[in-house]
């Protein structure tokens, strides 16, 4: 599992760049953006473009090679 962390300026992700590992990352998007009252089909929207941009980054970036995704959610 990732680390993941709630502290006073919001929720923080920090998972391996692998794409396996995406789900804890929706996860963590989709509870935040509902936690503070978006609508539905806003939250759809918002985890697709999360997983996106961070699939993106995995796949284009990385290249296979080991890193870290980092997510904060202030």
């Amino acid at each position: 599992m990732g680390s993941r962390s709630v502290t006073g300026d919001g929720r923080r992700l920090r998972i391996p760049a692998d794409i396996r590992r995406l789900a804890e990352l929706r996860a963590l998007v989709r509870e935040a953006a509902h936690d503070a009252g978006a609508a539905s089909d806003m939250v759809d929207d918002l985890v697709q473009a999360v997983d996106e941009a961070a699939t993106n980054a995995i796949v284009h970036g990385y290249s296979g090679q080991p890193g870290w995704v980092e997510v904060a959610v202030v």
